[in-house]
């Protein structure tokens, strides 16, 4: 039993350092694309980015094990992350309001996602709603950029967080596929719960192929940053990689798909760098 604790907790560990690794992907694409350069807006920013991921996504381990809320608050990661938190969103309120805002979206969306509805409600948990859980996830993902920017009044940025959001949008549900049979258990609503496996793939390589078309638009209205839009394309050419293996061999469901999504986001990390360069 304690072989195999340690064993769970070496998986959990493994899989939050990812997801802060791509999280941080995302939050530099918007921050590159950012003309000047602050040194420390930077680090408590980057910092904020960290400490959000991994206190989020504890908390959402923590309560898909129903655990009380003093189990919750005595955990390190969660406790111990409220104060550096507060520091850095005070911080971000003096220095850059508009960045707090965004923190202070990304953190909420986060919990709500996680939280219980009301004892009458039929599903219990947000999450539970008939896809609401992959908009929250890639709505959270897709201001990242947003934030690693510092505000929403350029084009271009918020045109790179919808594409980031989808493609995120389409990972989760690639996910949900690995884990239909638990999510079916406990009555989480997901769309190859609804629709089954094969109707699942089909609906995402059509996202994947619409997040190509809203590229094309981009392009065609922002027609001096075609080299830009054009560029993520190869993005899209990874998705479908990936949705093509997936759907040809299940072994890579379980072992690589969480690795292959998540790195997803650190190829747009790359495409965008190489693209500015251009």
């Amino acid at each position: 039993m304690i072989a195999g604790s340690n064993k769970s907790i070496f998986r959990n560990s493994k899989s939050l350092y990812m997801l802060v690794f791509a999280a941080l992907s995302l939050f530099l694409v918007g921050g590159n694309l950012r003309a000047d350069f602050n040194g420390s807006l930077f680090i408590i920013k980057f910092l904020g980015v960290i400490a959000t991921t991994i206190f989020v996504y504890s908390l959402n381990d923590v309560l898909d094990e129903e655990r009380s809320i003093v189990e919750h608050f005595k955990s390190l990661r969660l406790g111990g992350l409220l104060l550096p938190l507060s520091a850095i969103g005070t911080y971000l309120y003096i220095e850059q309001n508009s960045a707090f805002w965004l923190l202070f979206l990304i953190f909420s969306v986060g919990v709500i996602y996680s939280l219980e509805l009301p004892a009458i409600a039929r599903f219990h948990r947000f999450k539970n709603l008939f896809v609401l859980k992959n908009i929250f996830i890639s709505f959270g993902w897709g201001i990242l950029v947003l934030f690693g920017f510092g505000s929403i009044d350029q084009n271009t940025v918020v045109n790179i967080a919808l594409f980031s959001a989808l493609q995120v949008f389409i990972g989760s549900v690639m996910r949900d596929i690995s884990d239909c049979d638990s999510d079916r258990d406990h009555g989480v609503r997901t769309l190859p719960v609804v629709y089954g496996e094969l109707k699942t793939y089909k609906i995402l390589h059509v996202m994947n192929l619409l997040s190509w078309a809203l590229l094309l638009a981009f392009h065609y209205f922002e027609n001096s940053l075609h080299h830009f839009y054009l560029s993520l394309i190869l993005v899209c050419l990874w998705r479908g990689f990936i949705l093509y293996k997936a759907s040809q061999q299940s072994s890579l469901k379980d072992r690589y798909l969480q690795t292959y999504n998540l790195f997803t986001c650190f190829i747009i990390l790359l495409v965008v760098s190489g693209a500015l360069w251009i």
